[in-house]
């Protein structure tokens, strides 16, 4: 996938058929299932569906065969969505459920909201935008349960931590109170044996005792001073540094600005390729762009998964077509070296400038995120490597205050809304 990211589609597919040949060669149906799934990508990235149809089905019976749940679930997706495109919508769509039923059974979720994603984005380009819109709403479902399954993750580490805290207290406080009842002992025995040295024995106890309490009362100061800390962190992504969704501002209150969402481009063919740890690298060094291509003032989150959110307050240094442009041109510009190779990454974005213009209502933090979705779906739609803006809309798009994507569809189809296209670098540099 990288020489096709890089504009060298032949090379690309050269390099595909001679790793398929080679894996023929070695009688290692395993690899050859996988191979073949790669190219029925490829085929369907190049709007060659019915190759990437054909390719797809020889992939499926090697990959059930050597039990190759990566290839068979890759090429299950693709045979999907190439029958969508040949109009072939019911049997299409039965291929990808069923591969993304599989993925739920195993538990991966991310996986499961990747294909929904491709099966929006196919259905929506074939005209079916009903079952488009139900695709995307599902995936979006996912990827909450994927945010809250990591709050709730952090959530039990969190709580892991604190009762190791208090064994730990409990212990020193067990020590002390063991010190305490040996030195009166001691005070006991010394004031049998020796009366007058009881006014002494009294003052060592005392003096003890004093010590003890400041040590159990330093110790419960330390303790109360953590809670804030605590509370911090669970806002925070420990893979980017970033904040989650827990540091947006409450999405039921009026929002203004810019909003952009971004979602990596063909993510998963990353982890497919690199392994999960190369992933890991690939969204550590996205945030650190991001944060540099951001002002000081402006909220960079990791939204989840391969998303993000920047959220940039108006101000008279505020610059949206500037910024997005920004965020295109620091991911793509420059490949990122994950696992000694050379990868380049690309985003598709969505953005709304708050209030818009046209006369529609002013928006809370969900609708908001709901319209840049929307946007997001357009830019991925148009090519990927892209941004879709939304600065205007008249007040028809909207209905109770909420955003209708079906008039939304249709107001953008008459030319009603203020739309900014803008296309991220062609090519990476080095």
């Amino acid at each position: 996938m990288q020489l096709g990211d890089l504009g060298h589609s032949d090379e690309e597919l050269q390099a595909m058929e001679q790793a398929l040949a080679l894996a023929r060669d070695a009688e290692a149906t395993s690899d050859e299932a996988h191979c073949l799934a790669n190219l029925s990508d490829y085929h369907l990235r190049h709007d060659q569906a019915a190759k990437a149809l054909a390719v797809a089905e020889r992939a499926l019976p090697m990959a059930r065969r050597t039990r190759n749940a990566v290839a068979e679930g890759l090429a299950q997706v693709n045979a999907g969505l190439a029958l969508i495109a040949l109009q072939r919508k019911e049997e299409g769509v039965r291929r990808v459920r069923a591969s993304i039923e599989a993925d739920l059974r195993a538990d991966d979720i991310v996986s499961a909201a990747d294909s929904l994603v491709e099966l929006g984005l196919y259905l929506e380009r074939s005209g079916h935008l009903a079952d488009a819109y139900d695709a995307l709403r599902e995936h979006r479902q996912l990827a909450d349960e994927v945010a809250r399954r990591t709050r709730q993750t952090q959530l039990v580490e969190l709580q892991e931590a604190f009762e190791a805290d208090r064994r730990r207290d409990e212990r020193a406080r067990l020590i002390a109170d063991n010190q305490l009842m040996e030195a009166q002992w001691r005070g006991r025995e010394l004031s049998d044996r020796f009366w007058l040295l009881m006014t002494g024995a009294a003052g060592v106890l005392a003096t003890l005792a004093a010590l003890i309490y400041h040590r159990l009362r330093s110790t419960q100061i330390a303790r109360g001073g953590a809670v804030a800390p605590v509370h911090l962190d669970s806002a925070i992504d420990p893979l980017t540094g970033l904040g989650n969704r827990r540091l947006m501002p409450p999405l039921d209150a009026p929002i203004a600005g810019l909003l952009c969402l971004l979602d990596l481009d063909h993510f998963k063919s990353v982890n497919d390729r690199l392994g999960p740890a190369a992933g890991d690298q690939v969204l550590v060094e996205v945030a650190r762009r991001l944060r540099a291509a951001t002002r000081e003032p402006d909220l960079v989150l990791r939204w989840g998964g391969e998303e993000f959110l920047v959220l940039a307050p108006p101000g008279p240094d505020a610059d949206p077509v500037g910024l997005v442009t920004r965020l295109l041109g620091v991911l793509a510009a420059v490949p990122m070296t994950v696992g000694g190779e050379s990868v380049t990454v690309t985003a598709s974005v969505g953005f709304l400038r708050l209030p818009l213009s046209g006369g529609g209502p002013a928006l809370d933090g969900s609708r908001a995120i709901t319209l840049a979705d929307a946007m997001l779906r357009r830019a991925r739609q148009g090519g990927r490597n892209r941004a879709c803006g939304l600065l205007g809309a008249p007040p028809g798009v909207f209905r109770d205050g909420v955003p209708d994507l079906e008039a939304l569809d249709q107001a953008c189809e008459r030319g009603l809304l203020e739309l900014q296209h803008l296309t991220g670098p062609r090519k990476a540099a080095g």
